[in-house]
């Protein structure tokens, strides 16, 4: 009578961790589900971009907004050519992998000349198949063209502006930084921001003031001035 009752009380035990392990497994499969779904429809809502912003002013009057009449910056090392920046306020992308980004600062000057620039066109079944360009005696072909800024093989760069070409006046505009790499989330990953430590021109286009050292995410916020020299 004893044995039987043990055995009863096992086989109750066993059909309650049946039972027991049952749920669980429903549970599990549940909790599952829901971490799959919930990582379907995951998605990062950060902004995870930081540019510096920058603007630019007379060094006659301070308080007014420099216009040129072209401006391009070419990033050294990268086959890019930021242009439309005429108005004198502008968002620059920095390198996250290094501490410093440098920049090839290409404008027109006020006071700017013309350059002879000739055309030597290979025509093939009334099809132009290939366009030379003659300058100071030498022929080069056309790497690359942004907007009005012309970028020759021979690292020339020229602009079409006033219905000829105008040399442009070049000068490098250094960045210095310290990155600092921010965990945002699983879905968002890492972002960068800034910590300006210095800013300057190779030739002395203008005077440069930083005044907001931290390059976040947040949207066009401005870090430097720029006090343009009279050109």
């Amino acid at each position: 009578m004893q044995m039987t009752n043990v055995k009863q009380r096992a086989l109750k035990s066993s059909r309650t961790f049946k039972s027991l392990g049952m749920w669980l497994m429903l549970l599990f499969s549940l909790c599952v589900g829901e971490t799959f779904i919930s990582c379907e429809n995951e998605h990062c809502d950060e902004p995870m971009y930081s540019s510096m912003g920058i603007s630019c002013f007379s060094e006659i009057n301070p308080t007014d907004k420099y216009t040129f009449l072209a401006l391009s910056l070419l990033p050294m090392g990268a086959d890019t050519i930021y242009t439309g920046l005429e108005n004198g306020v502008f968002y620059l992308p920095l390198n996250p992998s290094a501490t410093e980004t440098k920049y090839v600062w290409c404008m027109i000057p006020r006071i700017y000349e013309y350059v002879g620039v000739s055309l030597d066109t290979v025509w093939q079944d009334s099809v132009a198949v290939d366009i030379k360009y003659c300058m100071d005696g030498k022929s080069v072909s056309l790497k690359k063209k942004e907007r009005d800024l012309f970028y020759f093989s021979d690292s020339t760069m020229l602009y079409f502006y006033a219905g000829g070409f105008v040399r442009p006046m070049i000068d490098t505009l250094t960045i210095s930084y310290d990155p600092i790499h921010e965990f945002v989330s699983g879905e968002c990953g890492y972002r960068t921001i800034y910590e300006l430590k210095n800013v300057a021109f190779s030739k002395g286009t203008g005077d440069l003031l930083i005044e907001n050292d931290r390059v976040t995410n947040k949207f066009k916020e401005n870090h430097v001035n720029i006090y343009m020299s009279v050109y």
